[in-house]
């Protein structure tokens, strides 16, 4: 196949100039290309290049009948005048400055605030660490063929350098139980914010969010970042922990007892812990046990001890629904 030039980056406006190095006597070049482009020049140029002359162009040669292999070249016809887009400027932080002209042979040309060159890329991207405020202001960019020598427009766009919101505060949060509702809020005032927890969760919400129908698996580290200007705060987290209801299973009692005797009763309860208790409401509506036992002991029972025993099971804040059994006490 002919040598022909490397892939090409030209401004709109300016030539294309294709070629080759091989030369051969009496050799016919045939060159094609986008938009019905034909050429039978060795050297050919393209005047004034529009986006439409984008694409691949190729070239062979005959020579006494035969005809050589296909070489291809791309050329990538730019705008004149490049965008460009900047991240958010954020004190601390990485300025990213993006040109949407990305293509090979191109040197990019980036301006600072004060009209400098402050780098030379051969991306399309130029990245600024530690930025600060003074560095606020207009930043340009040019771009310079490789190949060609062509030059572009210059383009601007006008970059804030944003302090850093104040690492935000989370409010308090009251003992969670398994199935109700988790609040998580912050006074801190900001324009954004953005909540992270455990199993992926993420919430927007703003600074008072629900999350409905807790389970244990919610259980973990709830972290907030706030913004401001499109900058971000240091994260505050908070620890949460959705604890089980204990359920009662089953209550049983030495029912009937006899008077002068004890009255046992003892309940099945799930999950326990050091932190359980167990409140015992006698038929008078009145308080006759309270411990860390899931065993109500009376001693010289009585017949007016008769009647309904409630219990009510609390760990680590959260309490059981009541539940209730009957004892029968008779004299002896």
């Amino acid at each position: 196949a002919p040598n022909i030039n490397p892939d090409l980056t030209v401004l709109e406006g300016n030539s294309i100039q294709l070629s080759t190095t091989t030369v051969i006597a009496n050799g016919q070049y045939q060159w094609t290309g986008p938009n019905g482009f034909s050429s039978t020049s060795q050297n050919p140029t393209l005047y004034n290049a529009t986006q439409a002359q984008n694409g691949s162009y190729t070239l062979t040669i005959k020579t006494n009948g035969c005809q050589s292999l296909v070489a291809t070249t791309l050329v990538t016809v730019k705008p004149l005048t490049p965008t460009i887009w900047a991240s958010a400027g954020c004190e601390g932080l990485d300025l990213l400055l993006i040109s949407n002209n990305a293509g090979p042979n191109m040197q990019y040309n980036w301006i600072g605030p004060s009209g400098n060159i402050i780098g030379t890329t051969t991306v399309n991207t130029l990245t600024i660490s530690n930025t600060t405020a003074a560095m606020s202001g207009n930043y340009g960019i040019y771009i310079t063929s490789l190949i060609t020598g062509n030059t572009s427009g210059s383009t601007y766009t006008t970059v804030a350098i944003n302090p850093l919101p104040a690492t935000p505060t989370i409010n308090p949060i009251a003992t969670i139980c398994n199935g109700t509702d988790l609040i998580l809020s912050s006074p801190t005032i900001a324009q954004t914010y953005v909540w992270f927890g455990p199993n992926n969760f993420w919430s927007n919400g703003g600074s008072s969010i629900t999350i409905s129908s807790t389970t244990a698996a919610m259980s973990g580290t709830y972290t907030l970042i706030v913004y401001d200007n499109n900058c971000p705060s240091a994260p505050a987290s908070i620890y949460v922990p959705v604890y089980p209801i204990p359920t009662i299973q089953a209550i049983t009692s030495n029912s009937p007892a006899c008077s002068g005797r004890e009255i046992i009763i003892t309940a099945s309860v799930s999950p326990t812990g050091i932190t359980t208790t167990y409140a015992w409401q006698g038929p008078l509506g009145n308080i006759v046990g309270s411990s860390n036992s899931p065993t109500l002991t009376l001693a010289d029972a009585t017949t007016a001890m008769s009647g309904t025993y409630t219990l009510l099971v609390a760990q680590n804040g959260c309490t059981s629904t009541l539940t209730s059994t009957i004892v029968q006490v008779h004299a002896t």
